[in-house]
């Protein structure tokens, strides 16, 4: 199993105590200066630095612990398909999901996160074996986006709220059939197939008015996120929608679609299980583009034997 290991850059700690700096000579030129204005001035003025001060060296506590946990965690930790800890700990089991967007314009934007642990048991003991299931992993190249992953989430000390999130490779792409799209003047049409971990797909165009058809995929858990995969009149394309091997994340509470951005290394990122859209778009000039849609899904490698057993469909929708 692949282990990523994501601790705080040091830059954001860099930036913490920089700011932390400019602060402290900021109080010291204009505290003489709050004399002339009275008592209770000063009083206000005291409580503003005081709280002024708070927030960045709470920051700067929380990434220094967050950093030195996961150091310690993955000096001490034996992981394979369960992972061994020294000591006891208690933990719990469930679902990670966390998503980050840009809100605000100019310099009121700001990067807002909100996550959720939902918890389907608790444990305790030195052994922690790893949960399956689904994961999701949709993140542009601005940071917002979804993740969500089976975890583990430690519950005491030393290693209180280290994240362990399993990226899992077993599946396939349950894809098939074709979606088209026409105007007077142009059409195209798209072919689509699952090839093991991978999305496939050709399109044939016929094109006057339109300069190209483009391809665009999209999960239906965000669906604000939308990844062009192709383009062109005639040209095939294969995206990969699941990792080579099994991927386990050591992370801190609080872990971001930016901060897999940042740990993934990779300008956007799809990938995962569940159901995603798919887009067959004629690029016309000075028109709105014009697009037809259809779906498909990633299942986990149980889901798709269930399915064989049951005679189930092959999982593509229409609109």
């Amino acid at each position: 199993m692949k282990v990523l290991e994501y601790k705080p850059p040091s830059t954001v700690i860099g930036g913490v105590v920089v700011f932390t700096a400019i602060a402290v000579v900021f109080f010291v030129f204009a505290f003489p200066l709050t004399e002339m204005a009275g008592a209770d001035f000063q009083l206000i003025f005291l409580t503003f630095m005081a709280i002024f001060f708070a927030v960045p060296v709470l920051l700067l506590i929380r990434f220094k612990n967050a950093r030195s946990r996961v150091s310690s965690f993955m000096r001490d930790s034996s992981i394979g398909e369960t992972v061994t800890l020294p000591q006891p700990v208690r933990y719990e089991v469930g679902t990670y999901t966390c998503t980050g967007e840009w809100r605000g314009s100019g310099k009121n934007r700001h990067y807002y996160t909100s996550h959720t642990f939902r918890r389907a048991e608790i444990g305790e003991g030195p052994t922690i074996t790893l949960p399956e299931g689904p994961f999701i992993a949709t993140v542009k190249q601005d940071d917002s986006g979804l993740i969500e992953f089976p975890a583990v989430r430690i519950l005491s000390e030393p290693y209180k709220n280290i994240l362990l999130l399993k990226m899992s490779s077993k599946g396939a792409v349950n894809a098939s059939g074709t979606v088209e799209v026409a105007t007077e003047n142009d059409s195209a049409q798209l072919s689509l197939r699952g090839a093991g971990k991978s999305l496939s797909g050709t399109v044939y165009a016929t094109l006057q008015k339109a300069r190209k058809a483009k391809v665009e995929i999209f999960h239906t858990a965000w669906q604000g996120n939308r990844f062009k995969i192709g383009e062109g009149i005639t040209f095939d394309f294969s995206k990969e929608l699941l990792p080579e091997g099994d991927t386990l994340i050591v992370a801190y509470d609080g872990f971001s679609p930016q901060d897999f951005r940042r740990l993934m290394r990779e300008g956007q990122y799809i990938m995962g299980h569940g159901v995603y859209g798919v887009r067959l778009i004629l690029d016309i000039p000075f028109r709105p583009d014009v697009a037809e849609e259809g779906s498909f899904e990633v299942v986990l490698e149980e889901e798709k034997e269930e399915e064989r057993e049951k005679g189930g469909g092959d999982g593509w929708g229409f609109e």
